[in-house]
């Protein structure tokens, strides 16, 4: 199974979504298409695009309650003091070894755990 398309989050540093385009991931960066957009729009996107997201938007899962089968899945990202290389090597493992989790859950991943709630 190849990955979907990834919508990133303008909250999502910008060298992690550089390092998954250049692995081969499709990757719409809303921050290169719009500003300022809020979760809900987000949402939208990725559900036209019917993608998966990378947000580090804390207040994101508030807004998947009624929306979480609209897209491909969600990556909370909850790093804090990490270099950009120590997020990009958690973020590829996470994609490495746990994909087919990722798809259709909530999943948030820190430096400690990966958590995994799958929609349905």
């Amino acid at each position: 199974m190849s990955f979907p398309c990834i919508v990133i989050d303008e909250s999502v540093d910008t060298r992690i979504c550089t390092a998954l385009q250049k692995s081969g991931y499709t990757i719409y960066y809303i921050a290169a298409h719009h500003t300022c957009v809020d979760d809900i729009k987000i949402i939208e996107v990725a559900a036209i695009k019917e993608a998966f997201i990378i947000t580090e938007d804390k207040e994101f899962g508030k807004f998947m309650i009624n929306r979480k089968n609209l897209h491909k899945g969600t990556l909370l990202l909850q790093f804090s003091g990490l270099s950009v290389a120590e997020k990009n090597s958690l973020v590829f493992n996470a994609f490495l070894n746990h994909k087919d989790e990722l798809i259709n859950s909530f999943t948030v991943l820190t430096p400690e755990k990966l958590i995994v709630r799958k929609y349905f």
